[in-house]
């Protein structure tokens, strides 16, 4: 395990969300990876571990403009077979020096959007989308 200096850390305010566009407004961005963990006894070898496929999803909150209105409520139609089209998601994080960044690539389905506004302020949307992937990488 390689462990970090100062001068690696990410700044939240370097972290972007693209789709086909970048996402300026972003809000919040949180990225889970996991998978299903089974624990089976044995006679006399104690509990085995055995894990399943991922179950990788991602959240992320904007502040919405006209044009991510268009963009979010286009990537929930379903095509003739009953299915979402799948959207390449990327998500780059510079750390303080400016010289690293690192980049995740997923490919995942809006599943959903909530829109809601405040009686005061802008509206913000709140954003699920499905990783179909089994792996995740970061390059």
């Amino acid at each position: 395990m390689a462990i970090g200096e100062l001068t690696e850390i990410i700044n939240a305010c370097e972290v972007h969300l693209v789709s086909s566009d970048t996402w300026l407004l972003l809000q919040d961005l949180d990225i889970h990876v996991s998978r299903p963990e089974f624990r089976d006894p044995s006679t006399g070898g104690g509990a085995v571990y055995s894990y399943g496929k991922g179950e990788h999803h991602m959240t992320f909150t904007l502040i919405a403009t006209t044009p991510e209105l268009t963009t979010i409520s286009a990537m929930n139609n379903i095509d003739g077979n009953g299915k979402l089209t799948p959207t390449t998601w990327t998500v780059t994080a510079t750390d303080v020096s400016g010289n690293i960044t690192k980049t995740f690539t997923c490919t995942g389905i809006l599943v959903s959007a909530d829109f809601r506004k405040g009686s005061e302020g802008k509206l913000f949307v709140d954003c699920f989308v499905r990783i179909t992937p089994d792996t995740v990488a970061v390059s």
